[in-house]
């Protein structure tokens, strides 16, 4: 496996837990709903981590330093991005650390939740459309 397929692969893993994220956000039925949400919050927040670093460290300073100057003027752009989109991601996780912040807050939490996957979802999209088939 390639690394644009490693992380195209990380990619839909990603897409997955924002989708299923953004469908249990509005359901409260229960605790158990919200120790779900939680942990899919969780779940969300140690995947992209771990995908972050690795394009920090294998993907992006390579690009930086392309030859191509359509391949290293999108990384340099999509990098940019990423920093504003990593910024709000780690505010979410701040204002939302544990299922009683979110069960006190829960119609903020959706709203946020929404936006919060909604940005991720838009910022990988990019890096699928507009950085990927450069590099294939």
């Amino acid at each position: 496996m390639n690394i644009v397929e490693r992380f195209s692969k990380q990619h839909r893993e990603i897409v997955s837990l924002c989708q299923q994220l953004q469908g249990y956000s509005y359901k409260k039925d229960s605790k158990d709903d919200l120790i779900s949400m939680h942990a899919l919050q969780e779940s969300l927040n140690k995947t992209l981590l771990e995908h972050l670093l690795l394009e920090d460290s294998a993907l992006y300073p390579s690009l930086f330093e392309s030859k191509n100057p359509e391949i290293r003027d999108t990384s340099l752009r999509l990098k940019e991005e990423v920093l504003v989109c990593g910024g709000l991601h780690a505010a979410y996780q701040k204002k939302y650390p544990d299922i009683d912040t979110i069960e006190e807050n829960m119609e903020a939490y959706q709203e946020d939740t929404f936006i919060i996957t909604q940005v991720i979802l838009e910022r990988i999209q990019k890096e699928d459309t507009e950085l990927y088939p450069l590099l294939k």
